[in-house]
């Protein structure tokens, strides 16, 4: 009988211990993931599953996008319930207001809007740059937002569809975009929020617009664009650093820049000593989806060195792209593909960056009260 009883006890014991380990995984995993939801409201069935996956451990954040946002009341409403979230570490709330066309805050949604890069660029004041910037992070931290993907750190090209034509960068000279981008970086700091470069290894001189499908920087792209990469990593203005989607057959002949291992892990983190969050655009862009599974963007973004996967909304999947991607990563550990040692760096970087920024979270302050 005491023979039985610890057959049953040790059983019931490595049951335990092999449920509280898959638990902790899915947890890891969860935190390699960032999405994109419609809705306005907690009430919203798109924001409900969302809010469920963030109290469950099993997203890292979330990203606003214009459909998200209708007024300030509406925003915080909204910002706090994901703030509210109980999971395994703060939600990362991710917006993209880098001022002037691209900014999701804006006068016509009730809040004030700023001035794009090149507006500052051209004025040449950093003390109005950083004095802007400090405002509209702390607008950003009122609103409950504590992630803003920007700054744009390319270089100005009056080719690029995407970037120049719409005044999304500072200069095309590199020591000027340097100096503009660490001024907002530091102004969000000030503020409580972290920021993300973009887009890495350089997307000002490319002449298509990767949101729409594949685009080719091969004969565009110069080694001045890493440069100011490089600085603002050597001068640790990098909280994080998003990775393009752009095409370099010289720097991999076979994978863009985001689902790149000789770019990402070899270029980025080898070369610049790059040991940051780093992550994907957007992957729900043409320039992956309509070249890539959903299988197979997912595992080559991991393999190349990602940590945090953006699922945009646009993905023609059945159910959440989180319970999908979850499923793919599990089943490529269970393959061998991608081992839980890959995943553990991953969310030990993410984990890093959240301490220092998101624990314990900012109040959250009026611009004026500061």
């Amino acid at each position: 009988m005491k023979t039985f009883l610890r057959v049953c006890f040790a059983f019931g014991f490595s049951l335990w211990v092999g449920i509280a380990q898959a638990q902790s995984l899915d947890k890891k995993i969860g935190q390699m993931l960032m999405v994109s939801f419609s809705g306005t409201s907690s009430s919203d069935k798109a924001v409900s599953d969302a809010l469920e996956l963030a109290n469950n451990g099993l997203i890292s954040g979330v990203i606003f996008y214009a459909g998200n946002v209708k007024n300030p009341v509406q925003v915080k409403e909204l910002t706090n319930a994901f703030n509210s979230t109980k999971g395994v570490l703060p939600l990362f709330v991710a917006i993209d207001q880098e001022g002037g066309k691209v900014q999701r805050l804006r006068t016509k949604n009730g809040h004030k809007s700023y001035p794009s890069a090149r507006s500052f660029g051209l004025k040449g004041s950093l003390e109005k740059a950083y004095e802007s910037y400090f405002e509209m992070a702390c607008m950003l931290n009122f609103a409950g937002f504590n992630l803003n993907f920007g700054p744009v750190a390319d270089l100005h090209s009056n080719k690029s569809a995407i970037i120049g034509k719409l005044d999304r960068a500072y200069s095309s000279d590199p020591s000027q975009v340097i100096a503009f981008a660490s001024s907002f970086v530091q102004a969000h700091r000030d503020c409580g929020i972290i920021t993300s470069l973009k887009h890495f290894p350089g997307h000002g001189n490319a002449l298509k617009d990767s949101h729409k499908g594949f685009v080719d920087v091969t004969a565009d792209w110069t080694t001045e664009e890493l440069l100011v990469f490089e600085a603002l990593i050597a001068s640790d203005y990098a909280d994080m650093m998003m990775i393009a989607h752009v095409f370099h057959r010289g720097l991999d002949p076979d994978h863009p820049a985001s689902l790149s291992n000789k770019i990402v892990d070899g270029l980025l983190r080898k070369r610049n000593n790059y040991d940051g969050v780093a992550v994907t655009d957007d992957l729900g862009m043409g320039a992956i989806k309509d070249h890539y599974s959903f299988k197979e963007k997912i595992l080559k973004a991991i393999e190349a060195g990602n940590d945090l996967l953006l699922i945009g909304a646009s993905q023609k999947e059945k159910g959440s792209v989180a319970a999908n991607a979850m499923k793919v990563i599990h089943e490529a550990i269970a393959e061998g593909r991608i081992t839980e040692r890959r995943i553990d760096q991953s969310f030990q970087r993410i984990k890093r960056l959240k301490d220092q920024f998101l624990t314990p979270i900012i109040p959250r302050v009026k611009p004026t009260q500061l």
